[in-house]
């Protein structure tokens, strides 16, 4: 599973093992195919839930949104459950490797903010290692997910930070 159908050289490994382990259990029964990619997208719904929840309640946005962040995280990760883009997340079986891509993605953006803002230096290395493997993993679902260091640095500098002249001019 790990070097892809081509067997040449290490490919989306994450992916095809999920695949593989998915024709371990049904074999070509697509309906368990079809299950693990809804069960991937729920985790991703829940983890999109709490990053925007937890975001609304750093420094920068907390006076303006954090009474109503239950309500606009919960809107904004139904609105993005259930839009028809995500149809095909579900439904093409190969599209899980975006989906979990995606999935390990938002889970590393998830536990950078918590690394954040945790003032326990314990709970901030456990919250960046997991930062860490979660991006990994990611990385091993699709290739797209290089991008992840560049989105948290901008995540960081924005609304962590806090966007200021001298922060920008510092960085």
């Amino acid at each position: 599973t790990f070097y892809g159908i081509q067997g040449e050289k290490i490919s989306r490994p994450m992916s095809y093992l999920s695949f593989g382990l998915n024709f371990y259990f049904h074999q070509l029964n697509i309906f368990g195919y079809h299950l693990v990619n809804f069960i991937i997208h729920c985790i991703t719904a829940l983890f999109l839930y709490l990053f925007i929840f937890h975001a609304l309640h750093l420094h920068i946005m907390q006076e303006r949104f954090a009474d109503r962040a239950g309500s606009i995280a919960l809107l904004a990760t139904t609105l993005w459950a259930i839009n028809p883009i995500q149809v095909t997340a579900v439904t093409v079986i190969v599209q899980r490797m975006a989906s979990m891509a995606g999935m390990f993605f938002i889970m590393a953006m998830f536990f950078y903010l918590m690394g954040r803002i945790t003032p326990v230096l314990r709970k901030k290395i456990a919250w960046f290692f997991l930062c860490g493997l979660a991006g990994l993993l990611s990385l091993a679902s699709k290739e797209n997910a290089v991008m992840l260091p560049i989105i948290l640095y901008l995540f960081d500098l924005l609304l962590i930070q806090g966007e200021s002249r001298a922060n920008l001019r510092r960085l």
